[in-house]
């Protein structure tokens, strides 16, 4: 169960013979304890992509200059997947 100061959202999408699906933690109850300027949020996204028939889990921990306000957990999931839709469009 989540505490007050904790969301989550997940997404799940199928495409191109695989299965994606993310799920997106944030937390503001780390943010008096960092050093850093003007965090607004904590959060854990792991991806979870099935293809061929194996599963691959990542995690990835980040911090963002973002309030709650601004962007709540379902929010900060979509500019993630965007964000890595475009690098990933880079390489």
């Amino acid at each position: 169960m989540l505490s007050a100061d904790q969301q989550q959202a997940r997404d799940t999408s199928k495409g191109h013979g695989r299965l994606e699906k993310r799920t997106l933690r944030t937390t503001t109850v780390l943010n008096d304890y960092l050093d850093w300027p003007e965090v607004g949020q904590v959060f854990w996204l792991q991806r979870e992509r099935t293809e061929h028939g194996k599963t691959r889990v990542e995690e990835v921990f980040g911090i963002t200059s973002l309030r709650r306000e601004e962007a709540n957990a379902e929010q900060l999931l979509a500019l993630l997947r965007g964000h890595w839709g475009i690098e990933n469009g880079l390489h």
